[in-house]
């Protein structure tokens, strides 16, 4: 009498050796896929940083370009500029200078510098 639990099957185990070589195989081929997919994603984000890099830097270099033009052909805001930032004045005008209490020893550095000059 032949016991049905030791019995073995070529066919059936066949099956199962194709089945378990492609299910492995598919999850690999998945896998590869998936490590593509996320890479394309990455790449994606990264275009657009530099994108919005390459905007930032051009609105930077625009109004860069019209400073310069101003500074080249406006004589209102030459002056207004030498005024502000350098604190030049005309020959003849009188400067009136408000001291903060607590800026009072800069100011004071700057007016020993004028008057040294």
């Amino acid at each position: 009498m032949r016991n049905k639990y030791l019995h073995f099957d070529k066919e059936k185990s066949g099956r199962r050796i194709v089945n378990i070589l492609l299910s492995v195989l598919i999850v690999v081929i998945l896998f590869f896929i998936l490590r593509e997919v996320v890479g394309i994603i990455s790449m994606e984000m990264k275009l657009n940083i530099i994108k919005k890099n390459i905007k930032s830097i051009t609105l930077s270099i625009d109004s860069l370009e019209r400073e310069n033009e101003r500074l080249k052909n406006d004589t209102f805001y030459i002056e207004k500029i030498a005024r502000e930032q350098i604190g030049m004045v005309k020959k003849g005008e009188k400067v009136y200078i408000f001291i903060n209490p607590k800026k009072k020893n800069l100011f004071q550095r700057i007016i020993r510098n004028i008057k040294n000059h």
